[in-house]
């Protein structure tokens, strides 16, 4: 039995891009939550600290200004991709410094803007305190909680849940069974390195020990770098394969291109590693009065690994979803359903072409003939720019508009 409106009480679990920007949808369309988050803010997570353009336009109908991203972090201008054998590919110009493509900005600055932001716009914050198990009684949820200082428990009602809380999501395991097999899920690992200078250019590395997975080099200023690898589980998990810290350490040293970037810099301190559950992950996202979003539903691009816009994204959507939910006085999986036929419109088509992509560039064979043909014609590096970590309408293949566009890119592989 839904409850009568004006009395709904939403939670979101994890304050992270993804839970941070739910709250401010909800905030925006008149409904505070309450924000929960295992962590202290600010908090740092492993991640490349890539910000694409596309947040840029997120930003505003999260009431944010574009603007704080020059002060926050690095501009980037241009990309280079390494092929296997060493082939390279650039999109964009560094030494051509107009508006800023994408931004650097580390996870612990980043995240925290947005903790901040959303925390001033919430019903009550709950910081440093975790979710241990969630359970349907009736028509509401009940969290059980756990404050992570001193251990004391409580209880929450919610009429609705919507889960952020990251790629091992609790709630999306106890509601919706969600949990990534290794064809649905990398790891990564990550160091920052001081030293440089670093150039206005991120740096993707296919090193041949990590197809489809690469090494990246990402400067967050003009002297620090976030220096990383995202691997499948093949390519550490069996016995004859080095573990993957170890593996990250033998790239960083005999990589041609990687000893040439960080020539002249050193790494601070130990590194971090984390699972990155991909988008193909099977299941829906939605529940009676739930909603997952982020990592949590595994909203992660299974070819470049990046996750921070569809994060924001999916927090955004499913925060306008809830509202409507509420004013219908609906809250069941049928009326959240708006949600689970979203993200299977808008996300999902472009998952399954980064899969297949990701799928060819596991032959070290076909990878070099791609970069091979990258270099060469233009045409083939615009396509490939134009589907790598781009979110995809269905058949995006038979639009024209799609190949217009590749074709008009094509004239110069400096995209």
């Amino acid at each position: 039995m839904n409850r009568a409106k004006g009395k709904i009480t939403v939670v979101v679990v994890g304050a992270g891009p993804a839970g941070s920007s739910a709250a401010l949808g909800l905030a925006l369309q008149g409904h505070k939550a309450v924000l929960i988050d295992k962590a202290g803010f600010p908090r740092d997570k492993v991640c490349g600290d890539g910000i694409p353009g596309k947040v840029l336009k997120i930003f505003p109908q999260l009431g944010l200004n574009t603007e704080e991203l020059n002060r926050l972090g690095f501009p980037i201008f241009g990309m280079k991709l390494y092929g296997p054998s060493g082939q390279q590919v650039t999109f964009g110009d560094s030494a051509v410094q107009g508006a800023a493509k994408s931004f650097c900005i580390p996870r612990k600055i980043f995240d925290n803007y947005l903790f901040e932001n959303a925390s001033a716009q919430v019903s009550e914050t709950l910081i440093a305190v975790k979710v241990t198990e969630i359970e349907r009684i009736g028509s509401q949820w009940q969290l059980h909680l756990k404050d992570v200082k001193n251990g004391r428990e409580r209880r929450l009602k919610a009429d609705l849940v919507i889960a952020a809380d990251g790629a091992t999501s609790l709630l999306s395991r106890q509601v919706l069974h969600l949990k990534a097999s290794f064809e649905h899920r990398f790891w990564g690992v990550r160091q920052y390195f001081t030293g440089g200078p670093f150039a206005n250019t991120v740096h993707i590395i296919y090193d041949k020990r990590l197809l489809p997975g690469y090494m990246w080099i990402f400067p967050v200023g003009a002297h620090r770098a976030n220096v990383g690898l995202m691997a499948e589980q093949h390519s550490f998990a069996h016995k004859r394969a080095a573990p993957i810290q170890t593996l990250f350490n033998q790239i960083l040293h005999e990589n041609v291109q990687v000893r040439r970037i960080l020539a002249e810099a050193k790494a601070e301190k130990r590194y971090s590693g984390a699972p990155l559950p991909l988008g193909t992950l099977p299941g829906r996202r939605v529940a009676d009065g739930f909603i997952s979003i982020g990592d949590a539903a595994a909203f992660i691009n299974p070819i470049t690994g990046g996750g921070i816009y569809y994060a924001m994204q999916s927090g955004l959507v499913a925060a306008q979803i809830v509202v409507q939910a509420i004013q219908r006085n609906d809250w069941t999986e049928n009326g959240l359903m708006a949600y689970e036929n979203w993200w299977r419109r808008q996300l999902l088509p472009g998952f399954k072409a980064a899969d297949a992509m990701r799928r060819l560039m596991r032959s070290e064979k076909k990878a070099n003939y791609l970069f091979n043909r990258m270099q060469k014609q233009g045409i083939w590096a615009k396509l490939f720019i134009s589907i790598y970590g781009q979110p995809l309408p269905r058949f995006f293949f038979l639009h024209p508009r799609f190949w217009l566009g590749v074709l008009a890119g094509s004239r110069n592989k400096q995209v």
